[in-house]
């Protein structure tokens, strides 16, 4: 739908690329420990050349209903 590229293994995890909206977005699921996944998150940021101003952190939180969405700027919890 989106025509992004098969997963495929790099940066300690799977990537795959494509665009939404005319925009090209980088899909990372990292493969590490919870814990570690910064790692994968941070390869992939200095390869691209990108800051953290141009990630979008997408998580599963169990304290919320299934199908809510909650949305923050900034780090921290």
């Amino acid at each position: 739908r989106h025509s992004f590229s098969p997963w495929s293994k790099k940066f300690q995890g799977l990537i795959a690329e494509g665009a939404l909206a005319g925009e090209k977005v980088i899909l990372i699921k990292p493969q590490t420990f919870m814990n570690l996944s910064g790692q994968s998150v941070g390869e992939a940021l200095r390869f691209y050349k990108l800051g953290p101003s141009a990630l979008t952190v997408f998580y599963d939180e169990i304290d919320l209903a299934a199908g809510k969405v909650r949305v923050k700027v900034g780090g921290g919890s």
